[in-house]
C-alpha cells in the first residue's frame, strides 16, 4: 500500500467519523439537514410541482362532482314537487 493510498483511507475514516460526531450534536444535525435539502432541491421541486398538479385535477374533478351533484338535487326535487301535486291530487278521492 502505498503512502497515498494509506492517507486516503484514513482521510475517509476521519471524515466519516467527523460526520457522525457531527450529527450527534442538535447544531450538526441541522447542518446535515440544511445540506440533505440543498443536494436534494431538484426532487425537492419536482415533488412540489407534481403536487401542484394533483391538487389542480383533484379540484377540477371535485368542481364536475359538484356541478353534477347539483343537478342531480335539483332533478329530486323537481319530481319530490311533482309527486307532492300527484299526492294532492289524489287527496279528495281517498278521503
Amino acid at each position: 500500500m502505498t503512502a497515498d493510498a494509506a492517507a486516503t483511507g484514513t482521510a475517509t475514516v476521519a471524515t466519516h467519523a467527523f460526520k457522525k460526531a457531527l450529527i450527534s450534536t442538535g447544531i450538526g444535525a441541522i447542518v446535515v439537514a440544511v445540506g440533505l435539502l440543498i443536494a436534494n432541491l431538484d426532487r425537492l421541486i419536482n415533488l412540489f410541482r407534481r403536487s401542484g398538479d394533483s391538487a389542480a385535477s383533484a379540484k377540477k374533478q371535485l368542481e364536475e362532482f359538484n356541478k353534477a351533484a347539483a343537478s342531480a338535487n335539483s332533478t329530486v326535487a323537481y319530481y319530490e314537487g311533482q309527486l307532492k301535486k300527484v299526492q294532492l291530487s289524489y287527496k279528495p278521492i281517498l278521503a
